[in-house]
């Protein structure tokens, strides 16, 4: 073989091999802008859905905290007979105030089942569904309560309590539904 073809030979060989090169790293390229891409989107489906949780989280238990004060408040009006009226003023201001807490709780929860997904929408709902429950549990306490014998207001506290462990129990689900969903990796499954 003369040196001319050698050469030749020499140059097409060193083409080939950087052209290759040149193939395989823009393949890898490409996938890795393919995975950023899709890293990028799930950050930035993921911040708007975090907030919503967080919101609707916190609303929520704000309203549920003013409705076990007002339960407090009118158990205590059994306790201390002396301070009746006042604790059961105590219970109808604290009520009013998780009421209108509760409104702007309708908000946080209608972006939430914006956010989605299914899940997480499902539990805010039973959420809901429950606090509203407890609230009319509690509603239900306080009408007549003057005028009623204290065995029946103990008997209407009973069955607040069942409606507090339910809305706890829906809560809490909402929270580990919601952690679930935050918590999910796209790059990892596929």
């Amino acid at each position: 073989m003369d040196s001319g073809l050698a050469a030749v030979l020499g140059a097409t060989v060193g083409a080939v091999g950087t052209g290759g090169a040149a193939a395989i790293a823009a393949l890898l390229g490409r996938s890795q802008t393919r995975m950023q891409l899709r890293a990028d989107l799930q950050k930035s489906l993921r911040e708007p859905r975090r907030a919503a949780y967080v919101a609707y989280a916190e609303g929520f238990r704000n309203s549920f905290e003013l409705y076990q004060d007002a339960k407090r408040q009118l158990e205590l009006a059994l306790e201390f007979p002396d301070s009746r009226s006042e604790c059961l003023e105590g219970t109808r201001r604290l009520y009013g105030q998780a009421f209108e807490r509760q409104k702007r709780l309708e908000h946080e929860e209608s972006v939430v089942y914006v956010e989605g997904p299914l899940e997480v929408t499902s539990a805010v709902v039973k959420a809901g569904g429950a606090l509203g429950e407890y609230r009319s549990a509690l509603l239900e306490a306080l009408q007549g309560v003057d005028e009623v014998p204290d065995s029946e207001v103990v008997s209407r506290i009973e069955k607040i309590e069942l409606k507090v462990s339910a809305a706890h129990r829906s809560y809490l689900k909402f929270l580990y539904a919601a952690s679930d969903a935050l918590g999910y990796d796209p790059l990892k499954s596929g």
